[in-house]
């Protein structure tokens, strides 16, 4: 009896769950029935736009239509960006009760602000950008969805004031304002908007006002937009609490007095825009942001100098060295403001850096080499822009190891010849207004009334031109050799044998034991003021010239400065026809540089033999 009992008892509770299934399933039908109407409604009351389409597919699963994104089968978001919508928004938006996403961007959508999305209970993103919205924006603005995480009203026409009730939208993390005409002053309480990662406020025309210290308060903050605000004053000390912040953009308002010290500790800052302002005074340090990529300061106030050893400070002593070496700059922008002093020698050392301009100033000295064994072949600076300054001096042509695809050295008090590597098409305009620059037929540039150095002759020139300047630049240093080889030859039982070094350009089959056995009187085939020249046969039809630059020199102090000049400008040339510098031998008290021979005399036999002829 018992049992009989327990099998009715089962087959009740499987009835009835059988019911609630069928129950269910006939809601949840409903459910997405009705869905799969509110989406045609919404079709209808935008016009029915082409981009949309949905009424000639009703026969398809309406989460398989374009811009509706389903989970479990029910309309979660609205991705309808860029689909030529111009029509308000229809009130039937908020008739899927999981919407949780909504992007209506980069339409024409006109009218205002429509309340009717507060019905979204669920909601958690709004894209309204690049749409026609005008007027106010609703003064109970709260009533959004507590929910809501990201809020994108930019590029409209809204007007009027944003209303301090967006303030108690805790939950915002993304807030966009930017590009509208918001005329009156935005309220201090966006500052209590502590889980906000990304704010814009700019391009708006404020009120004028001063920026709210509560801005210190957004400890969350990574990306805050503010140029162009009509922002007036200083900018608040608060401003250093932002430790997560990445990018600052203050640009276009009419911020004055100096640059906070402690917004160059902000350790994760990135990027640095403070553009078209009235800052003043000089940067204090020290700088701590080692995440910094962009540095743009243009157009202010600025004053001071770059200091040149780079050991505490940028300007006017604030950038540290490990800033120049080690953080990620890659832009560096301080034209238009009133810097002054040098060039700082290691400006050329800083690795990631694509762009440096600081045209504008008042710099002055001549603009740094860059020493060859200091260059890293993979650095490139795409825009090097020194204009407009007062830097003097010789363009280095060293400059060209940068690989510039942008170079304006214009309007300063350059001077000497424009190096050949740069007379070419691309840089035509780069140093015009420079009164003593000077040119070997290149663009409008006045000509040089001296003969270029062996390294900047013009590939036209003939042979015996280019050797006889080659000559010419060489018989300076044979002065003092009988000097030289009296003294040596009084040490030679002195003190013991100097430890010679060799140093190659080319390769080599000889080393120095078969040059210094060749430095005898029956090789001698030249002498001069400051050496004499050896021809020395190797074997294998092997000759070569060797110079031996002596100790006359040393007494002047001229010994390493010539030796040095000579084989920094003779060492890096690769012309076929200039004489080739094969290396140098040297030790302390002697010089000695190593040529390949020419045949058949010398350039000056061959001028004076013409003569006689």
């Amino acid at each position: 009896m018992a049992s009989l009992y327990l099998v009715r008892g089962i087959l009740m509770l499987t009835l009835v769950l059988l019911n609630i299934h069928i129950l269910k399933s006939n809601c949840e039908s409903i459910t997405r029935d009705s869905e799969k109407a509110a989406l045609l409604k919404l079709e209808q009351d935008w016009g029915k736009p082409a981009a949309l389409n949905w009424s000639s597919i009703t026969n398809t699963d309406h989460c398989d239509w374009s811009g509706v994104i389903c989970t479990d089968g029910f309309v979660t978001g609205l991705s309808l960006a860029g689909r030529d919508l111009y029509k308000p928004i229809p009130k039937a938006i908020c008739s899927f009760k999981n919407l949780f996403y909504i992007d209506l961007s980069k339409n024409q959508i006109s009218g205002s602000f429509r309340t009717s999305i507060f019905n979204c209970s669920r909601l958690q993103h709004l894209d309204l950008s690049f749409n026609s919205l005008f007027g106010f924006l609703p003064a109970n603005i709260h009533k959004l969805s507590p929910k809501l995480a990201y809020l994108n009203l930019a590029s409209n026409s809204l007007s009027g004031s944003i209303p301090s009730a967006i303030c108690q939208l805790h939950g915002l993390r993304f807030l966009h304002l930017d590009n509208n005409y918001f005329n009156e002053s935005y309220p201090a309480e966006l500052g209590n908007l502590s889980e906000l990662r990304v704010l814009s406020l700019a391009y708006n025309p404020f009120a004028p006002g001063r920026m709210h210290p509560q801005f210190g308060n957004l400890s969350n903050i990574k990306y805050l937009w503010m140029s162009n605000m009509n922002i007036v004053g200083e900018i608040p000390d608060t401003m250093s609490q932002l430790s997560q912040l990445r990018l600052l953009d203050l640009s276009s308002n009419r911020l004055n007095g100096m640059i906070p010290s402690r917004v160059w500790r902000l350790r994760s800052l990135e990027m640095l825009y403070l553009v078209n302002n009235s800052l003043c005074g000089h940067i204090s340090g020290p700088i701590e942001a080692m995440s910094l990529t962009e540095i743009n300061v243009s157009n202010n106030l600025l004053t001071g100098r770059i200091p040149e050893d780079f050991e505490n400070n940028f300007i006017s002593g604030e950038v540290p060295t490990n800033l120049i070496l080690h953080a990620p700059l890659q832009v560096l922008v301080l034209a238009g403001n009133m810097l002054s002093g040098l060039l700082p020698s290691r400006i050329w050392y800083m690795q990631y850096l694509k762009k440096i301009d600081l045209r504008k100033n008042n710099l002055s000295g001549e603009i740094p080499n860059i020493p060859l064994d200091t260059v890293d072949l993979s650095m490139a600076i795409d825009t090097i822009d020194l204009s407009e300054n007062h830097l003097s001096g010789p363009i280095p042509a060293s400059l060209i190891y940068l690989r510039p695809t942008l170079l304006n050295l214009s309007n300063n008090q350059l001077t000497g010849h424009i190096p050949p590597v740069f007379q070419i098409n691309e840089f035509e305009q780069s140093f015009l207004s420079n009164p003593g620059l000077c040119s070997y037929n290149f663009g409008n540039y006045p000509m040089c009334s001296t003969q270029p150095g062996p390294e900047e002759q013009d590939k036209h020139l003939k042979r015996p031109i280019i050797i006889f300047l080659i000559l010419g630049s060489t018989m300076l240093v044979f002065t003092g050799i009988f000097c030289f080889i009296k003294i040596r030859s009084r040490k030679k039982h002195e003190a013991p044998s100097p430890q010679w070094k060799l140093t190659t350009f080319q390769p080599i089959s000889y080393n120095v034991e078969d040059i210094l056995c060749g430095l005898t009187n029956n090789n001698l085939v030249g002498r001069g003021g400051s050496g004499k020249v050896y021809k020395i046969c190797l074997g294998n039809n092997c000759k070569i010239a060797v110079k031996k630059i002596g100790n006359g020199l040393k007494k002047d102090g001229m010994l390493e400065k010539q030796f040095q000049a000579e084989i920094g400008t003779l060492g890096s040339i690769r012309h076929a026809n200039i004489v080739k510098l094969l290396g140098f031998i040297s030790t302390s008290e002697s010089k000695l540089l190593i040529y390949e021979y020419m045949e058949h005399g010398s350039l000056y036999d061959w001028l004076h033999q013409r003569d006689k002829d």
